[in-house]
């Protein structure tokens, strides 16, 4: 049985790009004995981060992906 995933990716600096598109592109996601569990789906992954503009940025270059602005020291947020 095929199962569907969603991620938050937290921050948008120097392996953002790379990790949002490892995890799109991937069709399982392995456990931690990196073992895979079936065939799963990343259907949606979405960026946060304090700079709205960089995790805007590295969004729109995937489909099945979004961003929006989240600052984790902000506790009002």
């Amino acid at each position: 049985q095929k199962s569907t995933k969603r991620i938050l990716l937290l921050g948008s600096g120097y392996m953002s790009e790379s990790v949002a598109d490892y995890m799109l592109r991937r069709p399982e996601v392995r456990n931690s004995k990196n073992e895979i569990n079936g065939l799963n789906f990343v259907e949606h992954l979405i960026i946060a981060s304090d700079k709205l503009a960089e995790a805007k940025a590295i969004a729109q270059k995937f489909t099945r992906c979004e961003y929006l602005q989240l600052d984790v020291t902000n506790q009002v947020q």
